[in-house]
């Protein structure tokens, strides 16, 4: 059945995913999860906003972003921060618009909202701590459970198509306003 899926989804059942071991401290993680929850209204359940390279290095250090860096598999063109409290709901089975997505779990105190990716070795749950990261390409098929409480936060390296690409220093107009 996971075969059928991505064939049905235009995916690559033989398309793999890396996670990796802790990339930024819990210190780091919960300095993201303070901007988010600065900047993001309270009405919008799923946030996402793009951040710079220098934004970044403001929030968790020059080291900190040069450890992401050399974890992610070549260039990035986008950084972005996403904060969901979308309870109730997930994220159907999809492949992704970015050609390379490096997802950092910042928190774990959240019920549900499990990383779910789709090979033809079946369905694979990932167990995510803060902090670690998934790596994917876009030919790997993937979704997200239903969120049932708390609120789950991320971290994403993109490697978007060049039409879509945004320069990585170029500032969010949301963190300029803090």
């Amino acid at each position: 059945q996971a075969s059928r899926l991505t064939i049905i989804l235009n995916g690559n059942p033989q398309a793999s995913f890396l996670q990796t071991r802790q990339i930024l401290t819990v210190p780091q993680c919960q300095n993201l999860v303070e901007v988010l929850n600065k900047i993001a209204p309270s009405r919008i359940f799923d946030f996402k906003v793009d951040i710079s390279r220098k934004e970044l290095i403001d929030i968790i250090g020059r080291d900190a972003v040069a450890r992401c860096e050399r974890v992610y598999p070549g260039k990035y063109n986008r950084v972005r921060l996403r904060r969901c409290s979308a309870h109730g709901k997930h994220i159907n089975f999809h492949t992704d618009h970015a050609n390379k997505t490096m997802q950092i779990a910042l928190n774990e105190d959240y019920v549900g909202g499990k990383l779910v990716y789709v090979t033809s070795k079946g369905f694979h749950i990932t167990k995510r701590k803060s902090g670690t990261a998934t790596i994917h390409s876009n030919d790997i098929v993937h979704g997200v459970s239903t969120l049932w409480s708390g609120v789950r936060y991320g971290l994403f390296f993109l490697e978007l198509p060049i039409s879509n690409a945004m320069s990585t220093d170029f500032p969010s107009r949301k963190l300029m306003q803090k």
